[in-house]
């Protein structure tokens, strides 16, 4: 049987991928309706200082996604729409439960970065109006590089803002 915390991390896990998920759908009302449910539910398992987070989080995310439309990196939409805005907080949602795992190992968060950054990225581009004039490999490269380094700069944040229990 799985403890208390384990088995808060997975569920925090599975509503954040299915809000991401849902986020992907290009639907604004049910963007937000997906990350006011899952930050509701969020609730029950925060952190101290970790509101504050998701709100760096956000901005930065935000800030991110701004550059590359603004660059023309990614294009097809001017500005991020409510729907992509919606993924970064629910993205900062696993800092410090789902992807705790990393906070001790910051080679991992940049592994996983350079990993899970291109294929995040590939799939928003596939699944929604969002394209790019680059060619897919440079692109899935950059990503690589930007999210090798954006997912330790998370979790040094992650680290540095919020107190995680001890043994759990």
């Amino acid at each position: 049987m799985p403890s208390p915390a384990s088995r808060d991390r997975l569920i925090n896990g599975l509503l954040a991928t299915a809000g991401v998920g849902l986020c992907l759908l290009q639907v604004n009302w049910l963007a937000l309706l997906a990350l006011v449910t899952v930050l509701l539910l969020h609730e029950r398992i925060s952190l101290a200082g970790e509101w504050h987070l998701l709100l760096q989080v956000s901005v930065l995310g935000w800030l991110h996604d701004a550059i590359l439309l603004r660059s023309g990196v990614l294009t097809g939409v001017e500005m991020p729409a409510l729907w992509q805005l919606c993924i970064w907080p629910l993205l900062g949602t696993l800092l410090c439960h789902a992807l705790r795992f990393v906070h001790q190992r910051l080679w991992l968060a940049l592994l996983l970065g350079a990993v899970a950054g291109p294929l995040l990225s590939q799939l928003l581009i596939q699944a929604t109006r969002v394209d790019s004039d680059w060619q897919q490999l440079p692109l899935l490269l950059m990503m690589a590089v930007v999210w090798s380094l954006l997912l330790p700069l998370l979790v040094f944040i992650a680290r540095s803002r919020v107190t995680l229990p001890a043994g759990t």
